[in-house]
């Protein structure tokens, strides 16, 4: 007889946030909202609210431990999976499956609000690690190889430069 996985799993926490609710920082200059992180899905997954300034979004990266699902709220947003490029707006989705290069830029004129889902969870921790310094926060900004080393501890590698505008449809 099959023994069920799920049973293996901790017990997740029930989560009901407002729009106002949920952890905010700031991390390399863009916005995150955690909705829910590793503790309170029992280690399933992660989900983030990011808003994405205009030319923004991360260098060209793999995940060694997660899944990357990313789903357009508002804006338009170029994705790169695996040399792919796809131009997102609203209401479109993109995979990015662990171990596939990948990375993505907001090509459009206002912040753009993008849904990001990580399966299993743990890109919470790096997120947190690196977060900007709140004001009046007496700790410095980390350096770009203090970033870069922090997510390397989590299985994160950063593989080449972020994305351009240009629009490669």
């Amino acid at each position: 007889m099959a023994s069920n996985n799920i049973t293996s799993y901790v017990a997740a926490t029930p989560i009901l946030l407002t729009p106002n609710d949920g952890e905010r920082f700031s991390i390399i200059g863009g916005g995150v909202r955690i909705l829910i992180d590793g503790a309170s899905s029992g280690g399933r997954c992660c989900m983030f609210e990011c808003p994405i300034p205009p030319g923004d979004g991360p260098p060209l990266h793999k995940h060694e431990h997660e899944d990357e699902l990313f789903y357009v709220l508002q804006g338009k947003i170029k994705f790169s999976v695996d040399g792919e490029i796809f131009i997102g707006e609203p209401g479109s989705f993109a995979c990015a499956p662990r171990g596939s290069v990948h990375s993505f830029r907001n090509i459009g004129a206002q912040t753009a609000l993008l849904l990001v889902t990580c399966t299993p969870s743990g890109l919470e921790i790096p997120f947190r690690a690196v977060r900007d310094p709140e004001p009046g926060d007496t700790r410095d900004k980390l350096s770009p190889e203090e970033v870069m080393s922090e997510f390397y501890k989590h299985g994160i590698t950063f593989v080449g430069p972020p994305l351009t505008d240009e629009h490669d449809e």
